[in-house]
């Protein structure tokens, strides 16, 4: 199993503007601020009713979670590989299907980092992904694959409400650490959010796709790939031509 780290990035390693904005405890001001911009603009403008509603509901408690850039492997590996990872049955295919593949082969071993990085596709995976901040730090890791464990659970959580979204994600987070009431204010956090919103822009701006499950090895970028293959292949051709 892949240990979790939580240790600077080298910048040769990663593109700088990821690492200033992962760093959530020197830029959580101005995101939190940005986030929360976002959510009075949402309550003013024409958007669609259950959006306004949900928005009303965020508070911007001063609650303490887990701001890390998750890390999987070990601190002195080469190279690293992104993960953009979507709360969609793609991913859960992918995650149950090939990516522990890799990270026996490739991340145990030392060869690379995988770097995962948190890219909700909706309001019901916002709040996801913020109850998830609020594990234990290593944790993390275990409650996003729990999370994508079975294609259903993400389908059924977006089937519903975004209103009725913290009830589905609460099943997913059991057993780690984490009460009800925490977990769901930790769902609708301004601070928390603002996090969240801050690395999915920053993988925008940075590779130039809002979309996920998708993988950044070397200077490609892997597009909801249709199966780990493709990813290893490129992680193959990655580390031939580093050596």
């Amino acid at each position: 199993m892949a240990p979790i780290h939580t240790d600077t990035i080298e910048p040769s390693n990663l593109p700088r503007i990821l690492l200033m904005s992962i760093r959530m405890r020197n830029l959580g001001l101005s995101l939190c601020l940005t986030f929360a911009g976002a959510l009075a603009y949402a309550q003013s403008a024409e958007v669609p009713t259950d959006v306004a509603q949900l928005v009303e509901k965020f508070n911007e408690d001063e609650i303490p979670f887990n701001d890390n850039l998750l890390v999987l492997g070990k601190p002195e590996a080469p190279a690293s590989v992104v993960f953009l990872l979507g709360l969609s049955g793609q991913s859960s295919f992918l995650v149950s299907r090939g990516l522990e593949d890799l990270i026996e082969k490739y991340v145990d071993t030392g060869k690379i980092r995988l770097i995962v990085i948190d890219m909700p596709l909706t309001w019901h995976d916002m709040q996801a992904f913020a109850g998830f901040r609020c594990v234990p730090p290593e944790k993390h890791w275990d409650v996003l694959k729990r999370a994508l464990r079975y294609p259903r659970d993400a389908m059924n959580m977006k089937n519903g409400s975004i209103e009725s979204a913290p009830g589905y994600i609460w099943s997913m987070m059991k057993g780690y650490d984490v009460s009800r009431e925490q977990a769901e204010k930790c769902m609708r956090n301004t601070r928390i959010a603002g996090f969240i919103e801050g690395q999915r822009r920053v993988a925008y701006e940075t590779w130039g796709t809002g979309v996920a499950p998708s993988f950044i090895v070397g200077n490609q970028v892997l597009v909801e790939p249709s199966n780990m293959n493709f990813v290893i292949s490129a992680v193959e051709t990655m580390l031939k031509g580093a050596q």
